[in-house]
């Protein structure tokens, strides 16, 4: 039996739209009736949702990250709405929204409710420095207690690979019962995301590349966890003249004052270069020839299919997420190593062959993991036919 009321519970209302846009297209366009929960914030898209056909709830709260001065008003504030909406079914997405929902939920009927796993977090992610590290392990303990209560209240926890399916069902006897894998993980837009020739020539010429250069762009938060400290290795160790080093992001998403400072002085040096943030990432990765990845830790890395799709090749690190793209096919290779000279190697290597060969491979790729196919697999999650 379809879920005709559903429920959606982000920490941050624009990821609707930027990872589940085809989940919410396809439950609307069956007639479903969806309401998006998420805390208030400015850019909280209210109208795109609207127009779309979805309904809209804001909670109390700091988009993004839990906080303790307001989980009470959080819990009564969900309460309420599931006592108002009454939804079928409930897909909550990420660490702070599956264990506020479980708070919510506790002592009330049983709900249909799917709590899905998007990556393991800063708690789960080595730290340099050893107070950092102690006060993650800190971390990760509570987190993990409050996972137990989401094993004993949730239908299913949804994982998007491998390792953080195994990770997750040794939480709990409840989460090693209920946990599931996505393959797929929550996809890419492939169809939007595509080759496009007329893209890349339009976008090298406005940016200055040359036919000659080899574009090779971080895209991302500037984050030590994404892997932009091996960007700026690579930058300031490579002599490739015709290799060009692109940073794309902002460092007010969470970046680091000595990582802020040392972007600095290699844009100064000239062995890199700094681009804000782009709404339409279309024109960018059809430009660009790598896509440099070296995350330590995601559920399933959007960026790397979304460049594939566009036929640029992927450098990965090899970590949880990331190592199962290359298992998919051409397109994207990942290494153990964050040592630049391995990077370095691996991209004169792969420089030397034709880059239409590899955009043709790398799209192929990125087309196992369409959007559209992963939320059609949500969708008969929610509705119990595919437990």
């Amino acid at each position: 039996m379809s879920a005709r009321r559903v429920l959606l519970f982000t920490h941050w209302a624009p990821n609707v739209l930027v990872f589940r846009r085809r989940l919410l297209e396809l439950l609307l366009a069956r007639g479903t009736k969806v309401l998006v929960v998420a805390p208030g914030s400015p850019d909280y898209p209210r109208d795109e949702l609207r127009a779309m056909g979805a309904e809209c709830a804001t909670i109390p709260g700091k988009p993004n990250a839990p906080d303790p001065l307001t989980a009470r008003a959080v819990r009564r504030a969900l309460r309420a709405v599931l006592r108002s909406w009454e939804p079928d079914a409930i897909l909550s997405f990420s660490h702070y929204p599956n264990v506020a929902m479980a708070g919510a939920l506790d002592g009330l009927p049983p709900r249909r409710w799917f709590a899905t796993v998007t990556g393991r977090g800063r708690p789960f992610q080595p730290a340099r420095d050893p107070l950092a590290t102690l006060l993650r392990h800190a971390a990760s303990r509570i987190l993990v207690r409050k996972y137990r209560r989401v094993g004993k209240l949730a239908a299913g926890v949804l994982t998007l690979n491998p390792d953080d399916l195994e990770l997750v069902r040794g939480w709990s006897p409840e989460l090693r019962e209920k946990a599931a894998l996505l393959p797929l993980g929550e996809g890419a837009d492939v169809e939007r995301f595509r080759v496009d020739a007329a893209l890349r020539a339009e976008w090298r010429h406005k940016a200055g590349y040359g036919e000659n250069d080899v574009v090779c762009a971080f895209v991302g938060r500037f984050l030590r966890e994404k892997g932009v400290e091996t960007l700026l290795d690579l930058a300031e160790a490579d002599r490739d003249a015709d290799r060009k080093w692109l940073l794309v992001g902002r460092s007010d998403l969470g970046g680091d004052g000595n990582i802020d400072l040392r972007i600095g002085e290699l844009r100064n040096a000239g062995k890199l270069r700094v681009l804000p943030w782009q709404n339409d990432l279309r024109p960018l990765y059809n430009g660009i020839d790598f896509l440099i990845h070296p995350s330590i830790g995601e559920g399933m890395p959007v960026a790397p299919i979304e460049a594939m799709g566009c036929g640029a090749s992927v450098l990965l690190l090899d970590a949880p997420g990331s190592r199962e793209l290359p298992k998919a096919g051409e397109g994207c290779r990942a290494l153990a190593t964050t040592k630049p000279g391995a990077w370095l190697s691996a991209l004169d290597t792969w420089s030397a062959t034709d880059r239409a060969e590899r955009g043709t491979a790398a799209r192929a790729t990125a087309e196992k993991f369409d959007s559209r196919i992963a939320a059609a697999e949500i969708a008969r999650i929610l509705d119990g036919e595919a437990e």
